[in-house]
């Protein structure tokens, strides 16, 4: 954990990595998250695999109200962009950030997995707030949510401003600590809107109420979402099997195991292979 810890020192972090612990959610800013290059690079990116999955050109203040794309679940006011990790160099390398790499690891205690890289498209949208719920699964019958340690750790890359107006995500300071999913109509009058610029980085613990304020403004709200679990869990997305080994030459140790790629679980009648990381690192 020592090395850990360093890193989080010498990157500035040492506030933000409080700030976590306390409230169960931060926002670092733009200066210390990516150059303005690999912002962009990013935005575009999401906007392209919009258009591609939907046949529809999105741009920064037009709407996806028409954007659906085969296969995607429904959902009112907002698309979701899944699997994201294989649609270009801009997502990938987006896991080799170091400032992403180091609050993952000394939240997760160097135990991380990638869960799922997605993307939310947000456009107009007049209900109100609502859907407060934490993503940790119950470690009970009883519904509670782990106390020990972090089950999980989300992040946010925000493509766009996040304003209140602009419908941000709602936090419910402290609430990560009461280790269980919030009761009906518990989160509203608690839940504070999360405002941040356009290039910040949201991470937010995965027993924390959350949820999201609607958007009253014309035009996209955009973030890059990619969110982390134990290596003990089940992932939401598929990696293991399916990260081609010219992927995994070009970056690093991080991102193979972020990617699961020293896990030999899931075999079939030949038991367990060794793994392409096992063969180049020896761990």
């Amino acid at each position: 954990m020592e090395a850990y810890y360093r890193r989080i020192v010498d990157l500035g972090l040492t506030s933000y990595l409080a700030e976590f612990h306390t409230f169960g959610y931060t926002v670092i800013p733009p200066e210390l998250v990516a150059s303005k290059e690999t912002f962009e690079g990013i935005r575009d990116a999401i906007l392209r695999v919009a258009e591609k999955r939907t046949g529809i050109k999105h741009t920064l203040d037009g709407s996806g109200d028409l954007a659906r794309y085969a296969g995607a679940v429904p959902r009112d006011s907002v698309s979701v962009l899944f699997y994201l990790l294989f649609e270009g160099r801009e997502f990938e390398d987006w896991l080799e950030n170091e400032t992403l790499q180091a609050m993952m690891d000394i939240i997760m205690r160097g135990s991380i997995r990638l869960d799922a890289m997605t993307s939310l498209v947000k456009w107009r949208d007049d209900r109100e707030s609502g859907s407060f719920h934490a993503d940790s699964a119950a470690v009970t019958p009883e519904g509670v949510l782990p106390s020990t340690h972090a089950s999980g750790c989300n992040s946010a890359l925000l493509l766009t401003d996040h304003t209140r107006e602009n419908g941000a995500t709602a936090m419910v300071p402290g609430s990560h600590l009461m280790f269980r999913q919030p009761r009906p109509g518990e989160c509203e009058e608690d839940a504070v809107p999360v405002e941040a610029p356009a290039g910040s980085l949201l991470l937010w613990h995965a027993n924390i109420w959350h949820g999201a304020v609607p958007k009253q403004t014309d035009g996209l709200r955009l973030n890059l979402t990619a969110n982390f679990v134990h290596s003990s869990m089940q992932t939401q997305e598929s990696y293991q099997r399916d990260v081609p080994k010219d992927m995994l030459d070009r970056h690093s140790e991080w991102f193979a195991r972020a990617v699961a790629a020293n896990d030999t679980r899931g075999w079939k009648e030949f038991g367990p292979q060794p793994t392409y990381l096992v063969n180049r690192y020896g761990v």
